[in-house]
Parts: C-alpha cells; structure tokens; sequence
C-alpha cells in the first residue's frame, strides 16, 4: 500500500494508544495489544446500533488466476545404469501422476519420457543421464495452483475472463470429485470442474489453499473470483497499515483505546461510545460505496479529531 494518504499504519496507532495510556512508560508490544484486539473487533463489522453484522467491502476484493498449461522448474536427476532410467527430483511439487507417459525437456540433456510417478517431487524417466540442478518444461501442467496466502474462501462464483473460446462454464464440486474425474481420464483440455483444498499447513503461517481443476488445462486460461480475505499480522511498523484505509482510520483508534479501557478498568469508559458512533458511521460509509442508488451522505455526531 502506498504511504501518500492519511491512514493510519500500525505504528503510528500504537503510538497514539501508548500516549493516550501513559506515554514513555508503556511498552509498544502492550499497545499493539490493544490495537489488534480493536481491529478483531472493527473487522468482525458488528454495528453497535443494530447488531447486524456488516461485511466490509476491502475484505471481498476479487482477483486474477492464471491457469498455466505448462509445467516449468528445476531438478536433479540420478541415472542408474542397470535400470536404465533416470530418478528426477524437483525442487518444488510439480508433478502429478497424469504426467506419466508425458515429455519432459531438461536443459543440455534434452527430452526424455517419464515412466512413472513416485511423488509430487518425484518422477522417473526412461532412460537419460545424470544432471544437477537443471532448468526442465513439461507440456502440461498439474493442474493445481496456489491461492494467495490471504485467501479465506470464495465470496462469488468463479467464471473465465472473457473469450469466445472459454464460454463453457467451470462448476464447483468436492475435490474428491476432481480427483475422481482425473483418474477416469488424463486427457486436457479447458477446466469445467474445480475444488478448493488446503494444500498444506504451517503452525507459523497457517493454511496454505489450492485451486485444482478437470480435466488440466490444455492451453494458458484466465479465471477471475472474489474471495473473503484475511487480515494480515500487524506489527509496530510504520510501514504496516490496516485495512479500511483513512476512511476508518479514527473508527480504528477508538476501537484500540476502548479496548484499552475495558481491560484497565473493568468497564467501558468514553471512548466505547466513541467508537460505537464512529463504527456506526463507518459501516453506514462503506455501505455507500456499492450502493447501485448512488452514494448516502454519511454525518458523525464525533468532533475530529479526539
């Protein structure tokens, strides 16, 4: 995100929290406390008001997948002369079991045929020779791509980008279905199936989720969706910002020094109504931005800046 606007990083409020509780003498970790308990509590988008819960129009941005149709990488490969085939490892997951029977081209060793499937990382080629960390193309791809690290599911149905060759819809099912369509067929062609499944899982970083598609691409394809997105880390860094942007930026520190108060001293102080005024306004403000009737002037009862 840009710095030329007046939102408000992640550092700039933890400091406005640290003065508003005590200045020099509060750690910035205890202040960043606070502010992430109160941006759990704005993104939840609950209006104080009524109740009803808001969904934010920056947590459902849409976004591109390109769907390739060839595999490219960089692997090592171990000749064993009695079998006459030769073990390729890759450095990354590239393979799937419908690749046997397919081409693989290895830079300097040239084209060799694999023969079978041991792993995702794994492939072994008939005949060939030994290699060391060379680049390698295969003419189809898996068929698996990775979604972005803060993808937390779809929020609308998936379609192709534009052209008059991909008019043939692609249609969500279970990724047991997927996999079930690719073991009947190896064929290729344009996606009309695709499951999302949690590729793997770090205790540090979270899930990590997948796009995967029947039958595997035959050509390079476009699709665009909109998913719900999760909020990033925050750390004390001026260069961290949150989302909702100068828009929300006040709703964002009445949220963190009101939390502040609930846990200091055991009740709500002044700036919970603050707050409630000003999510109020803010979820009524972000309402406005898609309304197909033209934007709702939005007037807060706060005097700014508190």
């Amino acid at each position: 995100m840009a710095n030329e606007h007046l939102g408000l990083s992640a550092g700039a409020l933890s400091d406005m929290v640290e003065e508003k509780i005590g200045g020099a003498s509060v750690d910035a970790g205890d202040a960043l406390v606070y502010v992430e308990a109160g941006y759990r509590r704005f993104l939840q988008g609950v209006d104080p008001f009524t109740g009803v819960q808001h969904v934010w129009s920056f947590l459902r941005p849409r976004a591109e997948l390109d769907l390739a149709a060839t595999t490219a990488g960089t692997a090592t490969g171990v000749y064993s002369a009695g079998d006459d085939e030769t073990t390729i490892t890759s450095t990354a997951s590239d393979f799937v079991p419908g690749m046997v029977g397919e081409s693989i081209v290895v830079t300097d060793v040239g084209t060799l045929t694999l023969a079978s499937y041991t792993s995702p990382t794994i492939m072994v080629a008939s005949e060939g020779e030994a290699f060391t960390a060379k680049a390698f193309t295969i003419a189809t791809h898996k068929g698996i791509y990775t979604l972005p690290d803060t993808f937390g599911g779809l929020a609308d149905e998936i379609v192709y980008i534009y052209d008059s060759n991909n008019r043939i819809p692609i249609t969500q099912v279970s990724p047991d279905t997927v996999y079930a369509h690719r073991r009947a067929t190896n064929s290729t062609g344009t996606p009309q199936l695709f499951a999302i499944e949690i590729g793997t899982f770090a205790a540090a970083t979270g899930a990590n989720w997948q796009f995967i598609v029947a039958p595997r691409t035959d050509a390079a394809r476009t699709v665009f969706y909109r998913f719900k997105l999760i909020a990033p880390v925050l750390t004390d860094s001026a260069s961290v910002y949150l989302m909702g942007g100068a828009a929300h930026s006040w709703t964002l520190r009445a949220a963190a020094i009101a939390d502040w108060e609930n846990v200091a001293k055991s009740a709500p102080g002044p700036f919970e109504q603050k707050y409630q005024t000003a999510m109020h306004a803010s979820i009524e403000e972000d309402k406005a931005i898609l309304d197909i009737q033209g934007p709702v002037q939005v007037r807060s009862t706060l005097s700014w800046p508190w």
